[in-house]
């Protein structure tokens, strides 16, 4: 792990679990992609599979990754207030991806 995404992520606030008794969690699913401008080789390569296999509808595929964050918090802000934090520090490169956020 490179020393600064080492720090960046050593100065996250984490926060205690939830106590067995407590029963209020807030689910964050954080979708992140490749910015628009950034050449996606694996999407690339999956759109001309897809080709080859008769799928000619398929004009692009873009790949990307996705995380489910179980937050020890009841409010949806809070939630989605260190899901972005989470995901801009540790989850995504904010220089060539972008990512989303959804609270449940």
């Amino acid at each position: 792990m490179p020393s600064n995404l080492k720090s960046e992520f050593c100065n996250l606030k984490f926060r205690e679990p939830l106590k067995s008794h407590e029963t209020k969690r807030v689910r964050a699913r954080v979708f992140v992609t490749l910015k628009p401008s950034v050449f996606d080789p694996q999407g690339r390569t999956i759109a001309d599979a897809l080709h080859s296999l008769g799928y000619g509808a398929v004009e692009d595929v873009r790949q990307g990754k996705y995380f489910e964050l179980d937050l020890a918090t009841s409010e949806a802000g809070q939630a989605r207030a260190l899901a972005d934090e989470v995901a801009d520090k540790v989850l995504a490169n904010p220089v060539i991806e972008s990512y989303r956020i959804e609270i449940d």
